[in-house]
């Protein structure tokens, strides 16, 4: 993102996320020491790894869709 002009709203949303996404790894990371088992962590990254592509692959025929309508405009955005 070096050299973007971003709004405030971006960077802010952006930054919420990576704090989010901080404290959910650092749960799972503390559960996995408070239960005494190593491995809860992995089974829990797993099951959010599978839940995050599951929500990818069933996103990919609505952006399609987007892109789709919205052709002319990427298009032209593109070529700029």
């Amino acid at each position: 993102m070096k050299g973007q002009r971003n709004s405030g709203v971006a960077v802010w949303t952006a930054f919420g996320v990576q704090i989010v996404l901080g404290v959910i790894c650092g749960l799972v990371l503390l559960a996995g020491k408070w239960f005494g088992n190593p491995w809860t962590p992995a089974m829990v990254f797993t099951a959010l790894t599978a839940a995050a592509l599951g929500g990818y692959a069933s996103s990919l025929e609505a952006m399609n869709r987007l892109a789709e309508k919205k052709k002319e405009l990427l298009i032209e955005t593109l070529c700029r």
